[in-house]
């Protein structure tokens, strides 16, 4: 008697894959095809360098996040900035790195579980002693600063409450051309994209060998810039992001004095930087952009 059953397996497989392709071609369709918007984000790079965000602001002797690094970021001749966003138990979004509140406070706690009153009676603390600076608001840093420095928010709990509470600061105040929404989570980006077409988002963690991933998104929930650790990015890397149309999307962050060769070598043209005024290459790039 004749096996039928691989031939049933076989069938079953190839209606799986058939159903699969049919979704994902509706998928792509609903999402507006493979392609990718044009860039609204102003990027201008001047002299030789690359475009600089300063890595919470410039932190050196000062709190990280705060308003005085951003002082200080435009002082030095940054014209952008990355920053961590956060939420409080009563909703206000901070501008704040960690999850607990030990390190840059000095008290034991969490973020989400405090409210803005409760964190503001502490100053931020710098090398574990105490600053002139409090905790910043995003409104804060937007308001003071917005016009003035672009920002990379990465958002650090990427919930659509979140989401929506961000493009309600960005887009109220008109600054969707120059604040970019950074997450991991790429599911978070889609929804973010699908529900504000007019914000730019960044993937996060898109490092070399990922590219794949580029051709899997509908234009309409696509990042528009793609961001990742400088130690994971290699010049086969930069060749397939060229060939792609992607190399001026391009972010790195962890970058300091230590690997800026690697920077200059692969010609990577948006970079999170950690400030070291002692350093000439940095100082040639921040040059031109100072006012």
């Amino acid at each position: 008697m004749t096996d039928h059953r691989p031939f049933r397996m076989l069938r079953r497989a190839g209606l799986g894959v058939a159903a699969l392709l049919l979704v994902y071609t509706l998928w792509m369709g609903v999402g507006g095809g493979w392609g990718i918007r044009p860039l609204a984000f102003r990027l201008d790079r001047q002299g030789q360098g690359p475009f600089l965000f300063a890595h919470r602001g410039v932190a050196v002797g000062l709190p990280e996040n705060s308003a005085a690094s951003l002082h200080e970021a435009v002082r030095s001749g940054y014209r952008a900035a990355e920053i961590d966003v956060r939420r409080t138990a009563d909703g206000h979004l901070v501008v704040f790195h960690d999850g607990d509140t030990r390190r840059l406070l000095g008290v034991e706690g969490n973020i989400q579980d405090l409210n803005l009153a409760a964190l503001h009676r502490h100053p931020l603390l710098v090398d574990g002693r105490p600053s002139e600076s409090r905790i910043l608001t995003l409104h804060e840093a937007l308001d003071t600063f917005g016009g003035v420095l672009a920002f990379y928010l990465d958002v650090k709990v990427p919930s659509m409450e979140v989401g929506e509470a961000l493009a309600e600061a960005i887009l109220s105040r008109g600054l969707e051309g120059s604040c970019l929404v950074a997450s991991a989570d790429p599911l978070f980006l889609f929804r973010l994209r699908w529900a504000y077409p007019r914000l730019q988002t960044v993937l996060e963690g898109f490092d070399a060998g990922k590219e794949w991933l580029y051709h899997l998104m509908p234009e309409r929930v696509k990042p528009d810039f793609y961001s990742g650790n400088v130690g994971k990015v290699d010049s086969r890397h930069m060749g397939r992001m060229h060939r792609m149309g992607l190399a001026d999307r391009r972010i790195v962050y962890g970058v300091d004095s230590s690997n800026l060769q690697l920077v200059t070598e692969l010609d990577i043209p948006i970079v999170i930087l950690d400030y070291d005024p002692t350093n000439a290459v940095i100082r040639s790039w921040l040059r031109p952009m100072l006012r």
